[in-house]
Parts: C-alpha cells; structure tokens; sequence
C-alpha cells in the first residue's frame, strides 16, 4: 500500500486568492535553477497569471532560465488555433513574461502515436517536471487524465469526458459537435514524478471533488486522489472550495 501524505494547504478570501496564488508561486519559481514548469490553462488561473505578469514580469532572472513543458492540449486542430491551450497561455502568460523556451505538443501532428512519444522522450531524457502546477477538473481529472486513467499511466493521447467537452463547448459558441474529442496529456505517472505540484482551486462548485481528492479513498475513479500519495503537494485555494475541509491550514 502507497504512504499517504497529508498536502499542506493555503487559503485566501475569494478575491485574494489570485494575490496570494501569485505571491506563493514567484516564491518557489525564484528559488529554482533552470526549472522545467508546466502550468494549467482555464478560468481558476487566469486572475493569478495576470498577477504573476503585473507584480514580477521586469524578474528576468526568474523567466529567461524557466522552461515551460505543455501538460495538456487538444489534438486535431491547426496550430494557429486559438483555442490551443498552449496558444492561450502564451497570450495570458508565456508571451507576457517572454518565456522562451517551449516543449509543446504539435496539435496537427498526423501522427498522434509519434507526438506522444516524443513528448514523453523528452520528458525521459530531461527528468521530472520541477514544478507542476494542476487545476481539478469537476469530475476529479488532472490535465486530460479522465476518471478510470491509470496512475501509472505514461504521456498520450486519451479520449475526452463528455462531461470535459461539455464543459469546455463555450469556448465553441456552446456546440459540442464542434470541441475535440482527443487531446494529449500528461500521464499520471509523470505528473506524479514531480519534484513539487501545486493544486490550484477556487469556488464552491470545486468543494465537493476537493474533499473527495483530499479526504476520501485513492482510487483511479477520481484521479486527483492519487496526489495523496506525493511527499511534496501545496493546495491554494479560497474559502469557497474549502468550505467541506476540516483539518490544518494556513491562512
């Protein structure tokens, strides 16, 4: 049986959240030496990305020696496409801050088989992410690592939840015919490799899949409760989406 290891955990009111997010983020990131990131995309880390940008974009000692790797992203769509994650961290983050250095899946690739393992080469080849930082999806995923992924599993193309698609169809005009059904990601088995992971959430609609990833059994069903067997877990969240938690935090 994996050790379970309690995470430690950061809460804000509401409206701090993104200052406090942002402030504890910079503080890890200019610690590290040349740190491999990979960074969520949606609605919880918008606000702090602005933060990070407004508050620390002149550290350049900090963004020129981070490389950033794609821990999720579509597949099938052209690589202009906006609603690329990459594409839309690099207008909200990446492109803000000039990070240079990218390892990206290439969307368009015809061969889905080949662009997994490359990304997974490199990963192999360059070690552990440093710091990998992860939202929770409503159904308890971590990138595109739907309920039922097993933890051990490796980079590769998956299958997207209807309940992802729905989710992600306003980004569509609200039509679901037309969101991709597959993306790549990052296996839980390379996300769990590394070195420091941050859980970032927000809302009440997240308190429910929070305490059940937190507090309830490990089980692939919900595949955020497989960070309860990681030494080195930071959850930053507002007051909303820890309204069910009952044990140790800092506010």
């Amino acid at each position: 049986m994996s050790k379970i290891y309690k995470p430690e955990i950061f809460y804000s009111d509401d409206e701090d959240f993104a200052a406090m997010a942002a402030g504890i983020l910079f503080e890890h990131f200019e610690k590290a030496t040349n740190p491999l990131v990979s960074f969520p995309t949606g609605s919880t880390p918008q606000d702090t990305y602005k933060e990070l940008v407004a508050r620390y974009a002149d550290r350049r000692d900090v963004w020129d020696n981070m490389r950033y790797l794609c821990l999720d992203d579509y597949a099938g769509l052209p690589e202009n496409d906006e609603r690329l994650f990459k594409n839309w961290l690099g207008r909200q983050l990446l492109d803000p801050l000039k990070i240079k250095n990218r390892i990206v899946f290439n969307s368009a690739a015809s061969d889905t088989e080949a662009e997994a393992t490359r990304m997974q080469d490199y990963l192999d080849s360059n070690g552990s992410v440093d710091v990998m930082i992860l939202g929770i999806g409503s159904n308890g995923h971590l990138a595109f690592n739907e309920p039922g992924s097993d933890f051990d599993s490796p980079t590769r193309l998956v299958e997207l939840a209807q309940d992802t698609i729905e989710s992600n169809a306003r980004y569509w005009g609200g039509d679901i015919s037309r969101v991709p059904h597959t993306g790549y990601t990052l296996g839980l088995g390379d996300i769990m490799k590394a070195k420091k992971i941050f859980l970032l959430v927000t809302g009440e609609g997240k308190a429910d899949i929070l305490d059940k990833a937190i507090n309830g059994d490990v089980t692939e069903s919900v595949p955020a409760s497989i960070l309860q067997n990681h030494p080195n877990v930071t959850i930053i969240a507002d007051k909303s989406a820890l309204f069910k938690f009952k044990g140790p935090k800092h506010g």
